[in-house]
């Protein structure tokens, strides 16, 4: 077994953006007032749409979500975005893909720009076939709706593709797909969040990935 269409989460778990993450999310609840002293709260912004999550989490109706959202940016793509640094050994396993014939994509719940940057920051970005994000002005936030984004924009749907992330939405997206789904155990995902959206595969490194990825 080998994939042929590789999808990958950005954050978590190609690179540890925490940081710059963390940093973004403190900075924008300074600027709103909100108090939060639960740091497993603040790793719950890494993955789902930050507006969502301040709706569904902090109760902000739109205009406040939009202005606390608005703080997040303004941070992160002015410093956040530079605190971020590839995970061991990714650049390896991507060449090692694409040598073996895979088409390599990011699927990241990042918006356009803040993905462009990221990825050039890493110097990742000449790597991949393809590189889907976040696009408000069509109405794609979640990972299920950037996956289908990205078929549409492949023009097909993909056989022997495989989604690999950190969050129960990298999981659900794929089998919404029915692509094969990797759960990584290194990112800002708890086990037990992995384990329960039922991934075809779990790993715990980024070696352990390139192993289960490239297997005959």
């Amino acid at each position: 077994m080998w994939f042929k269409h590789v999808f990958l989460d950005l954050d978590g778990t190609l690179s540890d953006s925490a940081p710059g993450l963390r940093n973004g999310v403190r900075y924008m609840m300074r600027q709103v007032g909100i108090t939060e002293n639960d740091e497993k709260n603040i790793y719950a912004f890494f993955g789902p749409p930050i507006l969502h999550s301040l709706k569904t989490k902090y109760g902000l109706k739109d205009a406040a979500a939009q202005e606390a959202y608005a703080h997040f940016r303004r941070y992160y793509l002015s410093r956040g975005v530079y605190e971020n640094v590839l995970y061991p050994g990714v650049k390896k396993m991507i060449h090692a893909l694409k040598k073996k014939g895979a088409k390599v994509y990011i699927a990241t719940a990042k918006r356009s720009k803040a993905a462009t940057m990221s990825v050039r920051h890493l110097k990742i970005e000449d790597l991949f076939d393809g590189i889907y994000s976040a696009d408000p002005d069509h109405n794609v936030y979640f990972k299920e709706e950037i996956l289908q984004s990205a078929i549409d924009r492949l023009g097909f749907v993909p056989d022997d593709a495989v989604m690999v992330g950190d969050r129960t939405s990298d999981i659900q997206a794929g089998k919404a797909f029915r692509f094969s789904t990797v759960g990584v155990l290194y990112g800002y995902g708890e086990r037990e969040e992995i384990e329960s959206a039922a991934p075809d595969h779990t790993v715990k490194t980024v070696k352990e990935l390139e192993k289960l990825l490239l297997r005959q």
